[in-house]
């Protein structure tokens, strides 16, 4: 499991690369939008436009990051003292969690957001125990 540990956040972080340079192409566009909005002295057109920026740029942002998590921990895997099973159940929480917490934060569908966060924390919960045990 280590291994397709490994492949998924380096092809989650690949995947998530494209979805930065799309927000980079639309970037030009949002701008122009609330400078649109500024101007019309639509200061509720102009927050929902920049929230909805925001929000995929976080949810863009920590992809990436949960990604780069993944990689280390496959990376650290053989030194984490937890049985083998442990450490399956450990890949999938990464996997699941970080699939959920960065899909459903583009969406901010916030049940699934939390599910994924919870998923992923207890995955680094258990990657930090298994690491000092494995000491």
């Amino acid at each position: 499991m280590t291994t397709a540990l490994g492949v998924f956040g380096l092809c989650y972080l690949f995947v998530w690369c494209f979805v930065g340079l799309y927000l980079g192409i639309k970037h030009e566009s949002h701008v122009e939008e609330l400078e649109s909005s500024a101007k019309k002295g639509s200061l509720t057109d102009y927050f929902g436009i920049w929230s909805a920026w925001k929000m995929h740029a976080g949810a863009h942002g920590h992809a990436l990051l949960l990604a780069l998590i993944c990689i280390i921990v496959a990376l650290i895997m053989p030194q984490i003292g937890l049985a083998d099973m442990a450490k399956t159940i450990l890949a999938v929480l990464l996997i699941v969690g970080t699939v959920l917490a960065s899909v459903f934060h583009w969406f901010y569908f916030k049940p699934l957001l939390g599910l994924g966060s919870a998923l992923f924390l207890i995955g680094i919960l258990m990657t930090i125990v298994g690491f000092v045990k494995g000491l």
